[in-house]
């Protein structure tokens, strides 16, 4: 192999994600594909196996009667690849610490390390050997077949390459390729080995049964970090299964629904077992994930800090600039005063995100956050949309967009996607509960309301007290009322002055506003009198 053999594989799997992540390859799935297989088969070893007829049958899915001699397809596309791997290290990834290239009349990568630019001494313990990508890497493999029916061997290949495609819908993870994964599994032949050697956090793999009437499938998640299995269910399928069909498209569904996301299992055990000590691999990440868990002033200023690392080294991450916007813009909920205009920059910036990448789900859910504070509720609507519609199996954000709908007072539709969302993955995010809450306050539902309050749990996010003391005030809970209000006042000592404000930040139904005011006027907080609507 023509390559630097002293490079680390992870290190040259990492420059590969930055380059698949960058905007020259983000519209090209074949280009996309070509480039992961043949540096996969190279870091396998199997770099003399890449001949036009293997790249055309594995990569382009030519059948076997392929003839490179009629075809010129393969050079074609390998001619625009080299072209755009020269255009990617002349512009956004002239700074990168590794060069991957493909060589004339070739088809195997050279990996080359560029020289590193000089830096102070005391900035080297935060600059030399560090991965610095953030995502994930989760593999599918090919189910166990328990019995071997005809039919059984398609069922199973087509399903286990549905949810490696479904996966690929989540920019939160990286995810490699199946016929890749198939490939290195069959020559490797256990979980370690298999993670070790291509970089591979996660695993979804199952096995199939057919009985007289009825295919079982049954999926496990392994982490390989821990070797243990995370998460494990069948589902029955009809014998006659049509792949179009609900039933089929609901398996799909929940294993990606219990698999992504900052509330699927992957990243759940990452943030559990995991907490990373410099500013390597998960970093911003784990502390996107710890933010929200906390709502604090440390770790906002965590969080700010590992973004901004990260776009030290990509300016172009469009994933670490919808983060930051985010942060920005939650700023406004959180009722902190600052000297700049939060809401326009924590635009500009998620503006920016979805320049950088339209397929962002991240980017367009947080474009939907600033549409909401700034009540522009068509153009909510259209991000809202379009955010649910770049991966609707993730329940992150289908649950957050049930959330967005009932600060609308589209309460209906916002019922129907948290439910939708819980019913998939019960580890859910912690709007919902201030949804519920707040759903439960217009159908007067006290009791309920106080039970939806207490599960948002971020004493550090005004909003938790503010509906807790609303709640109280209306079942007349007296002495609990008054303490709730001791809460509110020590997080927001202004607050009599701004309630109003407050509560209008991000909700659109004004007899709701009316009746929060009113039920924090019955917890006993004295407000000024224009603030009682």
């Amino acid at each position: 192999m023509e390559s630097d053999l002293i490079l680390e594989k992870t290190q040259i799997r990492s420059q590969m994600t930055r380059i698949l992540e960058s905007p020259l390859f983000l519209g090209s799935i074949i280009l996309k594909d070509f480039l992961t297989y043949i540096v996969d088969e190279t870091l396998l070893g199997n770099e003399e196996g890449l001949k036009e007829y293997v790249i055309a049958t594995s990569v382009l899915k030519k059948g076997e009667d392929f003839n490179p001699q009629v075809s010129a397809i393969v050079r074609i596309h390998a001619r625009r690849l080299r072209k755009r791997l020269d255009d990617y290290y002349l512009n956004e990834g002239v700074n990168d610490p590794i060069r991957i290239s493909v060589p004339k009349g070739r088809y195997i990568p050279v990996f080359e390390t560029k020289p590193a630019k000089a830096t102070p001494a005391s900035d080297d313990m935060h600059t030399n050997n560090r991965d610095k990508e953030m995502k994930p890497v989760i593999a599918v493999l090919p189910c166990t077949l328990l019995n071997h029916p005809e039919d059984l061997g398609v069922i199973c290949s087509v399903l286990s390459r549905d949810l490696s495609m479904a996966l690929t819908r989540s920019l939160e993870m990286g995810v490699l390729p199946f016929s890749s994964a198939k490939t290195a599994f069959e020559k490797l032949g256990n979980y370690r080995d298999f993670g070790t050697q291509l970089g591979v956090d996660y695993i979804l793999t199952g096995s199939c049964l057919m009985e007289e009437d009825r295919t079982k499938y049954s999926v496990e998640l392994i982490s390989i970090h821990n070797r243990q299995i995370l998460w494990a269910e069948s589902f029955y399928l009809n014998i006659a299964i049509k792949f179009e069909t609900q039933e089929y498209r609901n398996i799909i569904r929940k294993v990606i629904a219990m698999t992504c996301g900052y509330q699927g299992l992957v990243y759940r055990d990452m943030f559990k077992y995991f907490e990373p000590k410099d500013y390597g691999k998960y970093y911003a990440l784990y502390w996107h994930n710890y933010y929200h868990q906390r709502f604090s002033e440390e770790a906002f200023h965590e969080t700010l800090g590992a973004v901004n690392y990260g776009l030290e080294q990509n300016p172009k991450n469009s994933l670490l600039l919808a983060i930051k916007g985010e942060l920005l813009l939650n700023l406004l909920t959180m009722d902190v005063q600052g000297e700049i205009d939060y809401l326009m920059v924590g635009t500009q910036l998620v503006e920016e995100a979805i320049g950088v990448n339209q397929n962002c789900q991240h980017a367009f859910q947080v474009l939907a956050w600033s549409c909401m504070l700034r009540h522009d509720k068509e153009e909510f609507i259209r991000a809202i949309e379009k955010t649910i519609s770049i991966n609707p199996n993730d329940v992150m954000y289908s649950g957050s967009a049930g959330f967005g709908y009932v600060c609308m007072g589209e309460y209906d539709k916002g019922l129907d996607l948290m439910s939708e969302a819980m019913s998939l993955n019960p580890y859910y995010p912690w709007n919902l509960s201030v949804a519920f809450a707040l759903y439960y306050i217009v159908q007067e539902d006290y009791k309920e309301a106080f039970y939806w309050a207490k599960m948002i749990n971020r004493k550090a996010l005004i909003w938790d007290p503010l509906l807790r003391c609303c709640t109280l005030g209306y079942l007349g809970r007296t002495q609990e009322a008054a303490d709730t209000c001791q809460e509110i006042i020590s997080l927001a000592p202004n607050f009599p002055e701004r309630a109003k404000t407050i509560v209008h930040a991000f909700l659109f139904d004004k007899e709701l506003q009316a009746s929060i005011l009113h039920g924090l006027h019955l917890a006993g907080m004295e407000l000024k009198q224009k603030q009682v609507l």
